[in-house]
């Protein structure tokens, strides 16, 4: 049984070609590559205390994500992870020239059988719902050495139903601004409105603490983008 909300067919991925879909990503996601940068910095605070050899992205998209950070550190060993044949067949185009291995499967499906220094889900946890959240969470902590690091950028709600209902406005009218057509639009608003399954920040803090991450910071909050680093 697949336990991802969300099944590859319903993000229409055969309709799109690679520049088409990197165009209404970017277009779609608020303050996409300021967090791009901001996870990027990230990296570069972690990788002051020591070297960052082996990473794991859950949900690669086209590679957009990996191939911002390899271009500032081509030396890590990069595995990612998609459920859609379409979107690896994409990663392994743009990411040719660096040393990258591919998995076509759910993750929210697989015990990973190796260790990671950093472990990157961008845009797509949102797709689980809160016990599957809750088992990736868990499945992530386990494959990190010691001492290492979760770095989560989704969508999330908030405890406050104001803050949650003004954000979720925004990112509405963040869509009917930056949509490259009508018919992204209608698409893009039917993924928010229908596909989207939002938990709280406040509740997946808790339960990175649950499963013993012993540092969880919010290190950027807009609108309803967040990103949050879990330190093992």
């Amino acid at each position: 049984m697949r336990t991802t909300d969300v099944k590859p067919w319903d993000l229409n991925y055969d309709s799109y070609n690679k520049e088409k879909y990197d165009d209404d990503i970017v277009r779609s996601i608020p303050w996409h590559e300021l967090m791009h940068e901001e996870i990027c910095n990230q990296i570069n605070l972690i990788s002051r205390e020591w070297e960052v050899e082996k990473a794991l992205e859950l949900w690669v998209w086209t590679g957009l994500t990996t191939e911002m950070i390899l271009k500032n550190y081509p030396n890590i060993n990069f595995t990612v992870i998609d459920f859609s044949h379409q979107m690896l067949t994409w990663a392994k185009d743009r990411l040719k020239e660096y040393n990258v291995q591919y998995v076509e499967s759910d993750y929210s499906e697989i015990r990973f059988e190796q260790w990671y220094d950093i472990v990157i889900s961008v845009i797509g946890m949102h797709h689980q719902s809160d016990r599957w959240k809750r088992k990736v969470f868990k499945n992530i902590y386990d494959c990190l050495w010691n001492k290492w690091v979760f770095i989560l950028w989704d969508l999330m709600m908030f405890e406050d139903q104001e803050k949650t209902a003004i954000n979720d406005a925004l990112h509405f009218h963040h869509l009917v601004e930056n949509a490259r057509d009508e018919e992204s639009l209608k698409e893009r608003a039917y993924h928010h409105k229908f596909l989207n399954k939002l938990t709280t920040a406040n509740n997946q803090i808790e339960w990175l603490y649950e499963i013993w991450f012993k540092s969880v910071k919010v290190v950027f909050e807009k609108m309803n983008t967040v990103l949050i680093v879990a330190k093992k």
